[in-house]
């Protein structure tokens, strides 16, 4: 949560007319209550400025599923790192026009 904190403010500040954001999270830990608030603040945030979330995760994680879903991001499991880089390149390098296509 604190590293999409800071993206966002890092957003906010350089932010340019007619440029697209999108914020890729590649996580492996397993999820914690305690950072469910800030999380999910920081997606509603997301959410409000547009800008999907993308999740590559290594374990399950339902908080940032929801995140990817609620700001129209795309979300993927993956069982090892093996096939990260094929998944990165596929999945996650798509413009924004064709990532209801992939998704």
């Amino acid at each position: 949560a604190s590293a999409l904190s800071r993206a966002l403010c890092r957003v906010n500040r350089e932010s340019m007319p007619g440029r697209s954001q999108r914020f890729l999270i590649i996580h492996n830990t397993v999820d914690t209550g305690m950072q469910y608030i800030s999380l999910m603040n920081c997606v509603f945030s997301c959410q409000k400025l547009g800008i999907p979330v993308d999740v590559v995760s290594f374990q399950e994680s339902t908080y940032l599923a929801q995140a990817a879903h609620l700001t129209k991001g795309a979300s993927l499991f993956l069982k090892s790192g093996k096939s990260l880089y094929k998944s990165l390149c596929s999945g996650f390098l798509a413009d924004g026009s064709l990532r209801s296509i992939v998704r």
